[in-house]
């Protein structure tokens, strides 16, 4: 087998869960390579995984199987989180347009949308530049996750509190794709339309703002919530415990963050069980993870205490999904 990054990281997880013979330890590094895969792959298949979707429904479904499959007594616990049922997302100036994704929670324009100059607000004081404008907000390069990150929060506030019609989030990074963005799970971040543009897409808009062309942001469509679950699986044997968390849901599909989380945990469920017959365990997959957490900050409560747990493991965002370096923005 060609020894890949992928392939040596498992290698160093199976010589260390499952200590042997080189010659065993290299077939324990295949095994776990294709289960790995195996995993990514099929979790791939399930689609976007928007919370409350039929992405993340289904990905629900078949983590609490497998977990049950390696003896956990399971329960999915629902609860509802925001949607939008988007009509139409755009913006146009000068007869071009670019599609944009509605930043949730969403504040919708209507089907007419909203008729305003562009504004670039690159630094706060740009921002008394967006009164009565669409905000064109240029983020430097970097990669964005959450709305209340302080370089996207200082740009968006100060664009409202000067009197912006709406805002427009250009997420510039190494993708050049629109980036969404996680955010408050109660309450629109701001009391503004708010949209997301990809980097690829912004330069045309960037020229129209010199020459206060009106441009027409629309943002139609329907608030409402979805129903998603956290997945908490147990296997109680001593009093003592080992939780393992990871969550399931975020924008798009997910696979390189979401999926290769869920396929660690999946694999680390099933050895838990079986390497610590006297220790209890606690394995948690929580939904409505791009709304601030909201799944997990549900579960907190039915977690085993501090006192009582010997250790926590929490997957974040991400294993290695790929190599990257970055020199001078780029």
């Amino acid at each position: 087998m060609q020894l890949t990054r992928r392939a040596a990281i498992a290698a160093a997880v199976a010589a260390s869960i499952r200590p042997g013979r080189s010659e065993a330890g290299s077939r324990d590094a295949d095994d776990l390579t294709v289960r790995l895969g195996a995993d990514l792959r099929q979790h791939a298949q399930f689609g976007e995984k928007f919370t409350g979707g039929t992405g993340d429904l289904q990905t629900a479904d078949w983590i609490a199987a497998r977990l049950t499959a390696a003896g956990y007594a399971v329960e999915q616990l629902r609860f509802s989180a925001p949607s939008f049922a988007l009509t139409r997302s755009i913006l146009t100036v000068g007869g071009e347009s670019a599609d944009v994704i509605p930043q949730p929670i969403v504040v919708a324009t209507g089907p007419d949308g909203i008729t305003a100059p562009i504004a670039v607000v690159r630094e706060v004081e740009d921002a008394a530049d967006a009164q009565g404008c669409i905000a064109l907000i240029v983020l430097p390069f970097g990669r964005w996750a959450a709305i209340w990150s302080p370089a996207i929060a200082t740009l968006i506030k100060a664009a409202a509190q000067a009197g912006a019609k709406a805002a427009v989030i250009v997420t510039t990074g190494p993708s050049g794709e629109a980036v969404m963005l996680n955010t408050p799970a109660t309450a629109p971040f701001v009391a503004l339309p708010v949209a997301i543009l990809a980097p690829k897409n912004a330069h045309r808009f960037l020229v129209a703002a010199r020459t206060r062309i009106p441009a027409t942001l629309i943002l139609d469509g329907r608030n409402d919530r979805r129903e998603t679950s956290n997945v908490i699986g147990r296997l109680r044997r001593g009093p003592r415990w080992i939780a393992l968390s990871t969550p399931r849901t975020g924008w798009f599909a997910c696979v390189g963050e979401r999926g290769t989380g869920t396929a660690a945990f999946l694999e680390l469920a099933a050895w838990l069980a079986q390497r610590f017959p006297d220790l209890s365990i606690c394995a948690l997959n929580s939904g409505a993870h791009e709304y601030d957490f909201d799944g997990m900050h549900r579960a907190m409560e039915l977690a085993p205490s501090a006192r009582d747990t010997a250790l926590w493991v929490h997957i974040g965002a991400a294993l290695a999904a790929l190599d990257y370096a970055e020199i001078g923005g780029q």
